[in-house]
């Protein structure tokens, strides 16, 4: 039987962050919105880390169904964005993390966590955006890379950026007001089960 977890932390819990070209030394851990893309030379990243290798391991002994990444709009507008998704390689403090350095004294390896070394990207998703405050953007993320998440010492948490359009998209973050509006990860998964031999000779699904 499919089971549904939800993972939508608040700010206490949540750990979520901008960086940006143009506020190179400024931290925005706090903030209540994220954003990400390119706009008028000016390149923004957001770093999102639902912390699935501390809180959701048991994750990795199940048949991972679906997973999808919500992100709630901050302000009203018409967008249409290329929106790469990766694996922030980078041990980033949310209350630490600019443009220049992914912790205090610790650079990126290109500024902007745009270096192979910070980020890997595994999928770009096209958002047409005509919305309102609040509206949803669903994005699927890849089985393989939730469980990557999961497992992988190296990676901690998502990477979105854009530095080929000139689309800028805010949305909320895990310190906004609103609970419904905060980035939320929906996994549809299935535990595996194991056959226990009985005196019978058959099994017995457990």
């Amino acid at each position: 039987m499919a089971i549904t977890v939800t993972i939508q932390p608040d700010g206490t819990v949540g750990k979520d962050t901008f960086i940006h070209s143009s506020a190179a030394t400024t931290n925005y851990g706090t903030g209540a919105y994220l954003t990400f893309g390119a706009e008028a030379g000016d390149i923004a990243s957001a770093l999102i880390d639902f912390k699935l290798r501390d809180n959701y391991s048991y994750l990795k002994k199940s048949l991972i169904l679906s997973a999808i990444l919500s992100l709630y709009t901050w302000s009203a507008d018409a967008r249409h964005a290329n929106v790469p998704i990766g694996h922030c390689l980078r041990n980033w403090v949310e209350n630490e993390a600019n443009w220049n350095v992914y912790s205090t004294g610790n650079n990126w390896q290109t500024a902007g966590g745009l270096g192979a070394a910070d980020r890997e990207v595994f999928i770009s998703n096209i958002c047409a955006i005509q919305y309102v405050a609040g509206q949803e953007i669903q994005m699927p993320i890849p089985h393989k890379e939730i469980i990557r998440q999961i497992v992988d010492p190296a990676v901690y948490g998502f990477i979105l950026t854009n530095n080929f359009t000139t689309t800028t998209v805010l949305v909320c973050s895990s310190d906004n007001t609103t609970a419904a509006y905060r980035p939320k990860l929906t996994i549809v998964y299935e535990p595996y089960h194991k056959i226990f031999p009985i005196s019978a000779g058959l099994g017995q699904v457990r």
